[in-house]
């Protein structure tokens, strides 16, 4: 992980200013105490959900701010997360969550990484499980207080609300302060006694609270006549403080509903102060919050500290959000009636504080800050100049696609559309996000807009995203235009190493989609020196995972796996345990582990969720075929053809979402597959024609973009019984012949199991037992199981060839691996309880019908014959017959043997 990666805050913001989101103001000494509203809060200690509901000025902070406190006292777990209009989009709301839960002790794990990139590509219900998770096992009570909750606000924070209060553990209660009840469901859960709910009336003071909060100085009568005209809203009976304390002798304004009571007040206690003071609050109202270097940026003065001391009489106006004293932020009844202020008097005056504030934070390195307050200012040069100054896309690689996200979201449309290479970084997200149309229609309009310019820096960043996406989009013609340009016209000297090295991913991509595994191990050697010249983690993972597809192609599982393991490593520990990196590596982990014959049926819900993932964000063509085509047979292996069904059809959406014809026609071969286990299909010829359109087009000898295909679509005409033999053998030799002359050995092996089958199919059982013997030795080197798994007449097969091979002493290697895959049969397709034959009496039965005397089958299976006689005896008691003819006969009646 970077230096820049590891103090890169979500969106980033600086250390104190990320402290105080998960802190409330420090408490005001002559606060009222509000023991009757903290009780109702002890009381909703056993509830899902407290709504604490009120305008502004009721003093909603104040009093969730003195509940925390005294939960911190009675030892109960206390987040806290003061809410902005950051916060405003699920992921980056589920950041700030997992930080503030962190900070109130709560362990998370490798989730702090992810929270720290903003969950910029994970999935909101993956994050919400594993938060809530992480809540369940601290085993305390604890208590998440999201205050000013409306600023945060958006459809996305709510159903992310929903769903954390439907999925909440027993010791978690969340609370919210806001200016209206969210839309979460809450009366429902209220009707119901999960939620309680404080509302503006019972936020009102008391009369007895209001000259608790006057003081002693104001007398009773005055103290009762405010009480009287503020009616109890709390922020007026502090203004009313504060107007008497400066102006004794100023009556209140008389008839005056609340609300007016409030506006009239503050412009008493403005009026009250110094010149100099209400001007310093005119120009930090325009801030979210401040400290004194902040202000004295803004107002282009040196004497903020003092004018910050001076005003301590207003504390119920300004909350200081750090123990140090350091920043503050202005009530926000108060802060909003000093910006409408400065609308109706100054407007340009508000536009150059902006201005400057966001200069203060591009000096600091805080470019989303920066980016937020030029857009408040809408001064879009600034913006945009702000973006790409940090590297436009490129800002990734030191702060994380959520701060690329946050600084776009910040901008108006319009800008973003006036400006080619902010069109680009915007092209980017959308390929991460799999809208690959959208993607391709802002690099269209960003070429319109530099039309006729030598812009370099544009044609480095079209010419990098424009190579992302190309992958994503995976068309013939990609390839086509790779083979006539990439492989001749780049002068790599000539380009940065990010740059390179992300056209050489391209290239491997491209090699791998047309089974070029030569071509990719030279590229992926390529892309590995320019990534790590350039620094980039987030390029080597990606160089890691296609190490790991082309060796997985191979059957290198040892490769493949060290690949794969580095890869999910490297996205742990830089971009978190949900990242979509992460979700990518655990696909191809899943595969191999199929492919080894490790996996088991309950493997296959992990690798939905991770599909899940990439389905959304991080997926392309060669992922989704790879996990497609494991989880496919793996379903086979455990004969859950519904699970296997259900398969295809989610890839045939995700191929149709993503216009990915490639992934479509695999799915199409699988869909074949299936029909035949069910019945032979009359599709053969349909298939088998196909298989031949695509030999046709080959060049040099190579299927091309088609080899998957026609691999897989040779293995399954050999599983259809109505397929002619002779037509198949051949597909399945051409297919074979390739996979071998490109070193495709994990299907390699997988054509040789299904040509055994064909063979036995036709009762070829010497022929059957040659082939899978020498795919089996083939698939020795490496573990390659998976492939013999895939149906109950291979095992058989391979219980037959380990009988003929079992006084070989020369072949142990083989019959053990033999074992292990009738081993692993037997785990995946556990025996019946209703099975007729024990597995010994099977074999036996199956030495039987090959002709075999009891001498014969004793030497065959080396065992005793008394111990073959025992076995026989049973076996005629089962089947009910008295003879071995009979016994053969009834076997074959009843499918027991062919």
């Amino acid at each position: 992980m970077s230096e820049d990666e590891k103090h890169a805050a979500p969106g980033g913001g600086s250390v104190l200013m990320r402290d105080s989101k998960f802190r409330p103001g420090r408490a005001n000494i002559e606060l009222v105490v509000r023991d009757r509203l903290t009780s109702l809060l002890d009381g909703a200690l056993d509830r899902r959900l407290a709504a604490v509901v009120a305008p502004a000025g009721f003093g909603k902070s104040t009093l969730l701010g003195q509940w925390a406190a005294s939960l911190q006292e009675q030892k109960i777990m206390c987040a806290w997360l003061s809410l902005d209009d950051s916060d405003a989009h699920e992921n980056q709301f589920l950041a700030s969550l997992a930080l503030a839960l962190l900070h109130a002790g709560v362990y998370i794990g490798d989730l702090e990484i992810g929270a720290r990139n903003g969950f910029s590509d994970s999935r909101p219900r993956s994050v919400i499980a594993n938060l809530v998770g992480a809540i369940e096992r601290a085993a305390r009570e604890c208590v998440v207080i999201l205050d000013d909750y409306h600023l945060a606000e958006v459809e996305g924070v709510d159903r992310v609300v929903k769903h954390l209060l439907k999925d909440a553990p027993g010791n978690l209660l969340l609370v919210i302060n806001s200016r209206t009840l969210p839309s979460i469901d809450a009366p429902t859960l209220i009707a119901a006694g999960d939620a309680v709910e404080i509302s503006a009336e019972q936020l009102r003071l008391s009369r007895e609270e209001t000259l608790s909060a006057l003081g002693p100085s104001i007398s009773d009568d005055e103290a009762s006549a405010i009480f009287e005209q503020t009616e109890g809203w709390p922020v007026a009976v502090q203004l009313a403080r504060v107007q008497k304390q400066a102006r004794p002798a100023l009556p209140l304004k008389a008839g005056a509903p609340g609300s007016l009571v409030a506006a009239y007040l503050t412009e008493q206690v403005l009026a009250s102060l110094d010149d100099d003071v209400r001007e310093f609050l005119l120009a930090v109202a325009v801030l979210d919050r401040f400290n004194p270097d902040l202000a004295n940026a803004v107002r282009r003065e040196e004497d903020s500290w003092r004018l910050i001391d001076r005003l301590t009489r207003l504390t119920a106006l300004i909350v200081p959000l750090d123990i140090e004293g350091d920043w503050f932020r202005l009530h926000h009844l108060f802060a909003e009636y000093l910006l409408e202020s400065l609308r109706r008097e100054a407007p340009a005056r508000m536009a150059a504080l902006r201005r400057r504030a966001s200069e203060w934070y591009a000096e600091k390195g805080e470019i989303v800050e920066a980016v937020k307050y030029a857009a408040a200012a809408k001064d879009d040069k600034a913006c945009e100049a702000l973006i790409l100054n940090a590297g436009g896309w490129r800002v990734i690689l030191t702060d994380g696609i959520g701060v690329l996200r946050r600084m776009l979201r910040a901008l108006p449309a319009d800008v973003i559309d006036a400006s080619a290479r902010l069109l680009v970084a915007r092209a980017y997200l959308h390929c991460k996000d799999g809208e690959q149309r959208e993607a391709r229609a802002l690099l269209g309009k960003a070429t319109a807009i530099n039309a006729g310019k030598n812009d370099k820096a544009f044609i480095r960043d079209f010419r990098t995203v424009e190579s992302m996406l190309h992958v994503y989009e995976d068309t013939e013609e990609w390839v086509r235009a790779w083979k006539e340009t990439h492989q001749n016209e780049i002068d790599f000297s000539a380009i940065t190493p990010l740059e390179a090295g992300t056209i050489k991913c391209e290239e491997v991509v491209a090699q791998l989609s047309i089974g070029d595994f030569d071509g990719a191990a030279a590229s992926l050697k390529s892309a590995f020196a320019y990534m790590r010249q350039s620094g980039s983690v987030l390029g080597l993972n990606y160089c890691y995972l296609h190490a790991g597809v082309a060796a997985l192609h191979r059957g290198a599982f040892d490769i493949a796996q060290a690949n794969i393991s580095r890869a999910l490593e490297l996205a742990e520990n830089n971009f978190g345990s949900d990242s979509g990196l992460k979700y990518v590596a655990s696909v191809l982990d899943f595969a191999l582990s199929v492919w080894r014959g490790a996996a088991t049926s309950s493997d296959i819900e992990a690798f939905s969720n991770a599909l899940a993932h990439v389905e959304e964000y991080d997926g392309w063509a060669d992922i989704y075929i790879i996990g497609l085509d494991a989880a496919f047979h793996l379903a086979l292996q455990c004969e859950e053809d519904a699970v296997a069904e259900e398969l295809c059809a989610r890839f045939e959406t995700v191929a149709r979402h993503r216009n990915l014809d490639r992934l479509d026609g695999f799915n199409e071969i699988l869909k074949y597959h299936l029909e035949i286990r069910r019945s032979p299909s009359k599709r053969q010829d349909q298939i088998y024609e196909q298989l031949e359109n695509w030999r046709a087009a080959q060049e040099n000898g190579r299927l091309g973009r088609a080899w998957q295909a026609y691999y897989i679509g040779a293995a399954a005409l050999a599983r259809d019984a109505d397929a002619e033999v002779d037509r198949v053998a051949h597909a399945i030799d051409r297919a074979m012949e390739h996979a071998r002359r490109c070193g495709a050995t994990l299907h390699l092996v997988r054509l040789g199991a299904a040509k055994a089958l064909l063979f036995q199919r036709s009762r070829l059982h010497e022929e059957s037992q040659a082939i899978l013997i020498e795919a089996i030795e083939g698939a020795s080197r490496q573990d390659i199981l998976g492939p013999f798994l895939c149906e109950r007449s291979l095992s058989r097969i391979v219980k037959e060839a380990r009988d003929s091979l079992r006084t070989d002493e020369g072949a142990l290697i083989v019959t053990d691996i033999m074992a292990d895959i009738l081993a692993r049969a037997n785990v995946l397709r556990p025996p019946r309880l209703d099975q007729l034959l024990s597995d010994r009496e099977q074999e036996i039965l199956e030495q039987l019908a090959s002709g075999k005397t009891n001498k014969e089958i004793a030497r065959q299976l080396e065992l005793t014959e008394n111990t073959v006689k025992f076995h026989l005896k049973n076996v005629f008691s089962k089947l009910s017959v008295n003879r071995r003819t009979q016994a053969i006969a009834e076997a074959r009646r009843l499918n027991l043997i062919e």
